[in-house]
């Protein structure tokens, strides 16, 4: 099987230009300090009514062909007021500029488009197109589908079920996207790709399988017998625990850590480990069979070895020196290739440059 690098395809695009939007809206300018939630409550529109009493003198509220208009008095500029609640019908977009507020979307569709200076924003059960936005805050969104961009000046992003196609950017924060077992219910047998360009990813209980790939964080993969793929392409760790079938764990620099169900045992799927400066610590049954090859080498830190410590194959072993014709060491290897239990097609790789290398048992 070829292999080929995913995330520049998968991530870092928009979809806004194609974005379809309603001819209705609400919009907001909100320049107080409170917490405000957009939601959507059958086809009640703006204001709530509980909130009615609370933006009396603060803001004002009309309604016009294009939908509701929401408008900071100039008198309330700064101040703080209690939380608001804005009802956005599903047939309407929503849009939002808040100074410093909380921002809360709640099972709203259509498009939406909002900024704050500072402030967090979070979404949860919306299905839209987006252009979410804060220049100091974290945006998190769970449970949800968006397509669109999705962007902090310095904050955090965290995503927790998020279908969609969207590009994710944190300039001084932390990116972190988690698929739950809830998540892969509906997608049955069918294989999970996801990429970022900077950030966390974790996965778990996919049947389908799962192929997930960063340029630069760290990848985990929890519970899945069909396909386990992580790759990292400049730095970061990886992480499969409970895996089987086609596994494949490569980091530029980093660590593998892989644990693998019994059934890996008499599997007839590749395995391929590759890690650089990094440790590679792998778990197998006893039983392992297939073609093993083991490949590590030593290029840093040349005045103490690395080690060799297997339970399987030719068990533990010490890396050769590799010097020049005058006695200078410039490396460390080793090598071996060798049949485990019956004759099997299966390919068991494993390559380590500059880290340590530890195969265990179950």
């Amino acid at each position: 099987m070829k292999y080929k690098l995913l995330f520049p395809a998968l991530l870092l695009f928009s979809t806004m230009a194609l974005a379809q939007k309603n001819t209705l809206s609400v919009e907001a300018q909100l320049a107080t300090l409170g917490d405000v939630t957009f939601q959507t409550n059958g086809n009640e529109k703006g204001l709530s009514a509980s909130s009615i009493g609370t933006a009396k003198s603060v803001l004002t509220q009309w309604e016009g062909e294009t939908g509701i208009k929401i408008i900071t008095l100039k008198t309330a500029i700064g101040k703080e007021i209690p939380p608001l609640t804005l009802n956005v019908p599903s047939q309407y977009d929503t849009y939002f500029q808040a100074s410093q507020s909380n921002i809360s979307l709640l099972n709203l569709k259509g498009y939406i488009e909002g900024n704050t200076s500072k402030g967090n924003i979070v979404a949860n059960q919306v299905n839209a197109n987006v252009r979410l936005s804060t220049q100091k805050g974290s945006i998190g969104i769970e449970n949800s589908t968006v397509n669109g961009d999705i962007y902090t000046q310095s904050g955090d992003i965290n995503l927790t079920d998020v279908n969609g196609k969207y590009s994710l950017v944190a300039n001084n924060g932390h990116i972190s996207a988690n698929f739950t077992a809830s998540f892969f219910d509906s997608k049955q047998d069918e294989l999970f790709i996801f990429g970022l360009s900077k950030g966390d990813i974790t996965a778990a209980s996919a049947d389908g399988g799962v192929s997930l790939e960063v340029a630069q964080g760290n990848l985990t993969i929890l519970k899945t017998k069909s396909v386990a793929e992580a790759v990292v392409a400049t730095q970061g760790n990886i992480r499969l625990e409970n895996v089987s079938g086609q596994i494949r764990a490569i980091t530029a620099k980093g660590s593998i850590f892989v644990q693998t169900f019994p059934d890996i045992a008499t599997a007839t799927q590749p395995i391929w480990i590759e890690a650089n400066e990094g440790d590679v610590t792998l778990i197998v049954p006893k039983a392992l069979a297939g073609y093993l090859v083991i490949d590590v080498t030593q290029t840093t830190n040349l005045s103490q070895k690395f080690v060799i410590e297997s339970v399987v194959g030719e068990g533990n072993k010490s890396l050769e020196d590799i010097k020049t014709s005058d006695g200078k060491l410039i490396g460390r290897s080793y090598r071996s290739r060798q049949m485990l239990g019956t004759a099997m097609a299966r390919r068991i790789v494993i390559k380590v440059r500059n880290g340590n290398l530890y195969i265990k048992t179950l």
